[in-house]
This record gives structure tokens, sequence and C-alpha cells, in this order.
């Protein structure tokens, strides 16, 4: 019997555009049927909240319906608490998300068979500067986009992987 899943996912970062574009995709796809909900997914910044919520079948309308912290917030949490009102404390072995591991900036891969959705999306995203780390154990954590924006390197085996990941266009 084959153990590989038909499907997996990575998504990337794009902080607000980002949970938006790849919602969307992922909306688009189910309806063409191809559901991601019981595939390994693994997210980066932007991309975990799109993991988390294609996981637990959260809406966009759920997402897009949180109040947006302001920026620069220092305060500790912000992050995790917007998260729990859409994830709860649910946890899934089918999502892993990408951080970076302060102080040496260690990309690190997270499962969230280890820690609730709704810390690890807090940790994935939490933009050096304009937001606080998330603490994760013994660990604080910071956005996974500051080493890679789409970790397709940890990708989780599968029959077809599906990368969903926005371009940026700069003008120089």
């Amino acid at each position: 019997m084959n153990s590989t899943p038909a499907f997996s996912g990575v998504f990337g970062g794009g902080g607000l555009f980002g949970i938006g574009y790849g919602m969307g995709v992922v909306d688009g796809l189910r309806k063409r049927g191809i559901d991601l909900a019981n595939s390994p997914l693994l997210g980066t910044s932007a991309g975990s909240w799109v993991a988390a919520a294609t996981t637990l079948g959260v809406p966009f309308s759920a997402l897009a319906s949180l109040p947006v912290p302001r920026f620069p917030n220092p305060k500790a949490g912000v992050l995790a608490a917007s998260a729990v009102k859409v994830f709860g404390k649910s946890n899934s072995s089918l999502v892993h998300v990408v951080a970076c591991q302060l102080p040496q900036l260690r990309r690190t891969q997270l499962s969230a068979s280890d820690f609730p959705l709704s810390s690890l999306v807090a940790a994935s995203s939490a933009v050096p500067g304009l937001l606080a780390p998330q603490k994760l154990g013994k660990h604080l954590y910071i956005d996974g986009g500051v080493r890679s924006g789409v970790s397709v390197d940890w990708a989780h085996p599968s029959e077809t992987l599906i990368v969903i990941a926005q371009a940026t266009n700069a003008i120089l």
C-alpha cells in the first residue's frame, strides 16, 4: 500500500495580501476537485495562516474579520490572540510552519503536533520591527520569511506538490 499522499502544499508569505491570495487559490482548487484540507501543508508567514485555515476549514471571511493590529506593536502575544479567535487551541499533524529561531535567525520547521496552530502562525508571521517575537517552549521565533519566503525544500513528499506563492513586483 502506498502511503504517499496524493497532494501536499507549500504556502509562501505576503502579508495580508498573501493570506487573501492563498485562500483564494485554495478555494479555486477546491471548486475544481482538489481539496488540500487533509493533505500535509507547510506555511511561511502569511502562508502559515492559509495552511492552518485550510486544514481546519476556516473560511476566508473569518480571517478577514480579524482586527489588524497597529504597527509597530511590541506587545507580546498580539498575533497569537488574533489567531486564537479563529483557530482556538487546535493542533494538526498535517500542518508545519517555518519560523526563524532567535538569536541565530535559524530557519526552523515547527509542527502543529507540538504547539497550537494559533501559536505557530504567530511565530511564523512575527515581522521583526513590527511585531514582538513569539515564544514557543524555551525559544523565541520571528517571521520565517526572513530566511525564505517559500520553503519548498521542506515540502512533504507527495504525488503532486502544490506551491502557492504570490509574486511581488518592485518598481526600481
